[in-house]
């Protein structure tokens, strides 16, 4: 079996799950953030295609140094039977599994948890559920699929993912965009959709670049990271519901 699979497996100490985490990146992603930072991640490229077995090799060496996997990218749900397939490896190796996903794939999510083949899910909301700024933050439609229909899907993802709350971890990251979604009528609106959810959530604050790329986006670029306490002062003005929540 091939997949478009990064090869270069890591160990890393994981903020959102809080452990010592093994990351397996896929290519390939649906969306276009203009602030994502890990646009190597984005294509799927002829050179980027590996043999599975290559990285269940390398899982394999590495994973007594770890408790956890997380499956990201790039959007892992786009490559449906390479991420059931490296799931179950990794539950074979009593690892727990993650991904993290734009929860646009409904029904892959559904699969993997009645499959019993995840431990978790990081959802990342990036956006409240308005067409225009929607589009705007994630540039997800084309000439096949509209914004709306996405939409529809990552709404589909989120009541999975309410409906099994007692079966898999869940935890909602946001992207924190200055000039994009960093003002308290904007994050109020995502927080109607965690509130719904009631799960951790996770203001993750805008950075420029990693080790996998820089933001392409030269407007963001000129921004600098949001003020943690202005952040946190919104938030608690916001949470009536007392949702639990950290910022990174």
């Amino acid at each position: 079996m091939e997949g478009y699979v990064d090869n270069n497996l890591f160990t890393e100490y994981n903020p959102i799950i809080k452990d010592k985490t093994i990351v397996i990146n896929f290519y390939g992603c649906n969306f276009n953030c203009p602030f994502c930072y890990a646009q190597q991640f984005h294509e799927f490229k002829s050179e980027s295609i590996i043999e599975i077995r290559e990285i269940k090799q390398e899982l394999r060496r590495i994973y007594f140094n770890a408790k956890y996997v997380l499956f990201t990218g790039g959007e892992p749900t786009l490559q449906r039977i390479v991420l059931n397939n490296l799931a179950r490896f990794s539950k074979s190796l009593e690892l727990e599994t993650f991904i993290h996903t734009n929860g646009s794939k409904p029904n892959v999510i559904k699969d993997l948890i009645e499959n019993n083949l995840i431990d978790g899910v990081i959802l990342d909301i990036k956006s409240p559920f308005e067409s225009k700024i929607f589009e705007e933050i994630t540039k997800s439609s084309n000439f096949f699929v509209s914004s709306n229909k996405i939409m529809d899907e990552v709404k589909k993802s989120i009541d999975v993912l309410r409906d099994n709350r007692d079966k898999v971890k869940i935890f909602v990251t946001t992207p924190i965009l200055p000039g994009m979604n960093f003002d308290e009528e904007t994050l109020d609106q995502i927080y109607e959709i965690i509130k719904y959810l009631r799960v951790p959530w996770i203001l993750m604050r805008f950075k420029k670049k990693s080790d996998f790329g820089e933001v392409k986006d030269k407007v963001l670029l000129s921004y600098e990271k949001p003020n943690n306490e202005e952040l946190k002062e919104i938030i608690l003005k916001i949470n009536k519901a007392n949702i639990p929540f950290k910022i990174i």
